[in-house]
């Protein structure tokens, strides 16, 4: 159909939808006698199954709160049977069969962990929950591997980070293997080298083109490095740490400021910046007994600084799209 206006012939080309038959009855214009004809005539099977994703996704939904609902009503004893062992093995691959759902995604890589820890809670078994990660960690990177969707393909590196942090805690630490600084630095330096593949492979494979795989291993690394400065700073081992917070912060700043810029990235950095800088004024007023007011005061001017710098830049940046 040619029409003058380009607005009006995108409307009469698209297809009819049930909603507009329905329309149509009410105003009188079609008999309801004609309804089910007209219905079949302007079928649309992209509609159909939208409605149908709907549907099971409402479905989905109702089985999960039922679930949830009988666990609480039998005290969760379910869960720790072998029975459930055998319901979460079937579940698994129900939702590896539909992977293609975001729901069954996602499922899929937290069936994996309940299926890991649960034989531990039926046999009572005193193991280490550090082993139990890092064979999550294994198995969800298999999982993750040929999946599209970022939080699935982020939950390896969130895992193996929990897992190294519980190693050190459990195992470490406990037999003097190493002391907190040197342990955490350590767990740092692995953080910043997953954050520089990620800036080295962006722009050559897809497989980390989500901004996400940079915020993830940057805030990773501020929190072990923060742990090592709180490990410093409790028990009295030097300042070691406050030098390479130093150093991670200019180094990091620079790059996501002048050369790839991120506001979310260089927000983070200040972040981290401001709590190193007051942890170390701290550090110098316990070392030299100095009043606690100057620790105050110095805490109050790094958060103005902060959230001055921070207001400077966009909450979306140009240059902070998703392009890699």
């Amino acid at each position: 159909m040619i029409v003058p206006d380009k607005k009006t012939e995108a409307y009469l080309n698209q297809s009819v939808k049930t909603k507009d038959v329905i329309r149509l009855c009410r105003a009188g214009i079609l008999l309801p006698s004609d309804f089910l004809r007209a219905v079949l005539l302007c079928r649309s099977n992209d509609e159909w199954i939208s409605a149908g994703r709907k549907f099971l996704s409402v479905l989905a939904l109702l089985c999960f709160s039922t679930a949830v609902l009988l666990a609480v009503v039998s005290r969760w004893h379910f869960f720790y049977t072998a029975q459930c062992g055998i319901f979460l093995a079937v579940l698994f691959v129900a939702v590896s069969c539909a992977r293609r759902f975001v729901a069954a995604d996602y499922g899929g890589a937290a069936l994996i962990g309940a299926m890991i820890f649960l034989p531990d809670g039926i046999s009572g078994a005193n193991i280490f929950l550090y082993e139990q990660f890092f064979l999550w960690f294994v198995l969800s990177l298999l999982w993750a591997l040929p999946s599209r969707r970022t939080g699935v393909r982020l939950l390896p590196a969130v895992i193996l980070n929990v897992a190294l942090a519980l190693y050190g805690i459990q195992f470490v630490f406990p037999f003097f293997l190493m002391d907190i600084d040197t342990y955490c630095v350590l767990m740092a330096g692995l953080n910043v080298l997953l954050l520089a593949l990620r800036e080295g492979t962006a722009e050559k494979t897809p497989l980390f083109d989500s901004r996400a795989f940079r915020i993830v291993p940057l805030f990773s690394t501020g929190l072990f490095l923060l742990a090592g400065v709180v490990g410093q700073v409790v028990f009295d081992e030097g300042m070691m740490s406050f030098l390479y917070c130093f150093l991670f912060t200019l180094v990091a700043g620079v790059f996501y400021r002048f050369i790839r810029f991120d506001a979310t990235a260089f927000r983070l950095i200040l972040f981290f910046c401001a709590v190193w800088i007051a942890l170390l004024t701290y550090y110098v007023k316990q070392k030299f007994s100095l009043n606690l007011s100057l620790f105050y005061v110095v805490e109050s001017l790094l958060i103005v600084a902060t959230v001055i710098a921070a207001r400077q830049f966009d909450p979306v940046g140009e240059d902070e799209k998703d392009v890699y």
